[in-house]
């Protein structure tokens, strides 16, 4: 049959999945890849494993490598993973570089996001990516574009039409604030924005009207 994925798990029981239960049963599929590392590499958890205390984009560094062993320390804790000869710690990866999505929950220094108009990255452009490329540093990001204009046009039109609704949707469940200075490299609320005010209606009964400030002209 076609379509198919094979499974077989560490007792050499083989099962026949497709694509469509593998999404009903919450099955996740990996590739299986190597990686070379050494001591004072900075690694990271790709996955959360509460049962082994392992946190999803959780940096630590590599202390001692010993045959198929790997110590690792964040400074606090020290942990020896065997990533050859146990699956669930071979959800780990280099942590010099993570992507903005996989970086959710986390909050780095800096960030280098990538955004574009052009080719693949057309799919990909929008206020929601935008949002979560610029909001995951602590002081510092810098986008590298190969359209700056149509990109910054591409999410200050989305923030024109889906901000006002969205606010006024967060005031309806019971939101008490929502505002938002959009800053993308085509001015401010203060300098050549303008402010797009959604319907009132949300206001009262401790409820706060909702003022979203959009750039652009």
């Amino acid at each position: 049959m076609t379509g198919l994925i094979t499974l077989e798990d560490a007792e050499g029981n083989t099962r026949l999945i497709s694509p469509r239960e593998a999404v009903a049963e919450g099955v996740t599929l990996y590739t299986p890849d190597k990686i070379r590392v050494g001591t004072g590499d900075r690694m990271r958890f790709t996955k959360s494993d509460r049962e082994r205390g392992y946190v999803a984009n959780s940096v630590w560094t590599v202390t001692a490598v010993s045959g198929d062993s790997v110590t690792l320390s964040d400074g606090q804790q020290t942990r020896v993973i065997r990533p050859g000869q146990e699956r669930a710690v071979q959800h780990i990866d280099l942590a010099y570089a993570i992507t903005a999505h996989g970086a959710q929950g986390a909050s780095e220094t800096f960030a280098i996001a990538l955004e574009g108009t052009e080719g693949n990255r057309k799919q990909m452009a929008g206020f929601e990516s935008a949002y979560v490329a610029l909001s995951r540093m602590k002081q510092h990001v810098q986008v590298y574009t190969d359209n700056r204009q149509g990109w910054t046009d591409v999410i200050n039109n989305a923030v024109q039409k889906e901000l006002p609704t969205m606010c006024l949707s967060r005031n309806r469940t019971g939101g008490h604030e929502c505002a938002a200075a959009v800053q993308y490299g085509t001015g401010t609320a203060g300098r050549g924005g303008r402010p797009c005010r959604s319907p009132s209606g949300g206001a009262g009964r401790g409820r706060q009207p909702c003022t979203v400030y959009c750039t652009g002209t």
